[in-house]
């Protein structure tokens, strides 16, 4: 994912935004739902877990996120 910018700390960057936004805001699904897909991408699958847990926790009708946990921690 990193390869689609210029420059890897650029991605970095965001990511580690990102990942304060989902700090400050545990009950917003969509953007550790996001969350969870890059750090499926950059292969942390512990914490694309833990992300999805938040997601189908707090929208526990979401298909998706639920089928992706099921597939990564059965």
């Amino acid at each position: 994912m990193s390869g689609l910018y210029g420059n890897v700390d650029d991605y970095t960057s965001q990511l580690r935004k990102l990942e304060q936004y989902c700090q400050a805001n545990p009950k917003d699904s969509s953007s550790h739902f996001v969350l969870a897909y890059h750090y499926l991408v950059t292969g942390s699958k512990d914490a694309a877990v833990n992300a999805l847990k938040v997601v189908v926790q707090n929208q526990p009708k979401a298909v998706t996120a639920r089928r992706m946990l099921d597939a990564l921690a059965p």
